[in-house]
């Protein structure tokens, strides 16, 4: 069997409404010359949300364990309260880091 009629039973078998999209992701992937600049645009899209997302879950984390650092500390777990905030230290320290080495938009 030859590409294009495996490429044809593939298309028939792609919902209607989904069709369209099908077809304009398969010329642009037939596309010699994708623009740069859209490229970048979609690069640097995906990577802002990625920072977002980072951002979101390096917040949530650092707020968990201070809180359960203080909770510990209060009922008198000393140790596990240091590791707690031995690691929120850590993870902050690190965030600090990437956060210079991020290229700035």
């Amino acid at each position: 069997m030859n590409h294009k009629l495996e490429l044809l039973e593939l298309l028939e078998k792609i919902p209607a409404e989904k069709l369209p999209e099908a077809v304009n992701a398969i010329r642009s992937l037939l596309d010699p010359t994708p623009e740069v600049s859209t490229l970048k645009t979609q690069a640097a899209h995906s990577d802002q949300a990625l920072h977002e997302l980072l951002t979101a879950i390096i917040g949530s984390v650092t707020n968990s364990l201070y809180d359960l650092s203080t909770e510990n500390e209060r009922a008198g777990a000393k140790i596990l309260a240091n590791r707690l905030d031995f690691s929120r230290m850590k993870i902050l320290e690190s965030w600090d880091t990437y956060r210079k080495k991020r290229p700035i938009d």
